[in-house]
């Protein structure tokens, strides 16, 4: 009864977010609390800047997705550790959802004339939770992103574009937080998709040679496989004698053994982490991405990778992996589920910050 429960308040919260976004309202509904984190403990302390109210983007509306994300973990940082006195801090929070300015090509550098502890040493940190690499000067598909702030290597990184972008050992990759749950859980039904993709697969921002648009390329000929960019009633309707779920990207995965995961404008893709939560397999398909929290979590034995150029031999690859291997992979998703919930989240970063940054 309580994991019920657990699955309805988790659904609900997704839901108000969901409706926020479409009835241009705002909802104060945060998918974590400072519950999920308040037995932690950090070994340093952290000053917030007060910042003015120029630099509090409101893009909850149009960005809603990622600034849950942005909304969490910036709460953690505020209230893990802090100390309203900058001469005892060890790190700095710039509380700035960087992926506002970002997405619409402006600049926030005028900040840095209160940034008044901003020195040689990088101890500063700001979240970014963009699509795009938020170091070099890497292709940006021509959307956003028209050029990187330069004078962001002044400042430790938490980021979503968990990629070579990054500086080792001083930025940290993180998991988008509206794809995880109190208690995800691993579903018994009959599934009846060997594998599939639901989403976008053109977009007119992406190069003709993304990896999305080979999707529709492979070559299957069978009816166990889906891909494509939305249900029509009928396969509701079937999908859902197995598993009933509002939500058509659940309804899928639920009932797929494997789901596609190619990365979008980044190389970070929110399907990888849903596609765990729902009990399906991940097959990541982004050369550049580097899983978050490798050190706590083994991805490989849960999770395929398939290189981008061989995305045509993925029918033929997942076709030859033993249903013994697959029970096998399923247990291991099942078991690291664990991982991919609010409190998992908290820890690992928490547990980051306290080895890794100095």
């Amino acid at each position: 009864m309580t994991n019920f429960w657990d699955i309805i308040l988790t659904k609900l919260k997704t839901i108000l977010f969901y409706l926020s976004s479409k009835l241009a309202i705002s909802i104060e509904f945060p998918l974590s609390s400072s519950d999920d984190f308040k037995q932690l403990s950090l070994n340093k302390k952290i000053y917030t800047y007060p910042l003015p109210r120029e630099f509090s983007t409101n893009d909850r509306l149009d960005l809603h997705l990622v600034y849950q994300t942005y909304s969490a973990v910036a709460n953690y940082l505020q209230n893990i550790s802090p100390t309203n006195d900058p001469s005892q801090a060890d790190l700095f929070f710039v509380p700035i959802n960087l992926h506002g300015y970002q997405i619409k090509n402006k600049d926030p550098s005028k900040l840095f004339k209160y940034l008044k502890y901003l020195g040689k040493k990088r101890n500063h940190l700001i979240i970014a939770t963009g699509d795009f690499p938020n170091r070099g000067n890497g292709d940006k598909y021509g959307q956003a992103y028209v050029k990187t702030y330069q004078w962001l290597d002044k400042f430790i990184l938490l980021a979503l574009e968990s990629s070579n972008d990054l500086i080792p050992n001083v930025d940290i990759g993180i998991i988008p937080l509206n794809t995880l749950s109190d208690k995800p859980f691993f579903n018994q039904n009959v599934r009846k998709y060997l594998y599939s993709f639901l989403g976008t697969i053109e977009h007119r921002f992406l190069p003709a040679n993304h990896v999305r648009s080979k999707l529709t390329t492979i070559d299957s000929g069978r009816d166990d496989v889906f891909i494509g960019d939305k249900l029509n009633s009928l396969v509701k309707s079937d999908l859902s004698k197995q598993y009933q779920s509002m939500d058509d990207y659940e309804l899928v995965a639920r009932n797929s053994i494997f789901t596609l995961c190619p990365k979008g404008y980044g190389s970070w893709t929110y399907r990888f982490y849903q596609a765990i939560n729902w009990g399906s397999i991940p097959v990541l398909l982004s050369d550049d991405y580097i899983l978050p929290f490798q050190q706590y979590i083994s991805y490989d034995q849960f999770t395929i990778r398939i290189p981008e150029h061989d995305i045509l031999k993925i029918d033929k690859t997942i076709r030859n992996i033993s249903q013994e291997k697959i029970r096998e992979m399923q247990r291991s998703l099942q078991e690291n589920q664990k991982y991919f919930t609010y409190h998992s989240f908290f820890t690992m970063l928490n547990d980051t910050i306290n080895k890794y940054i100095l």
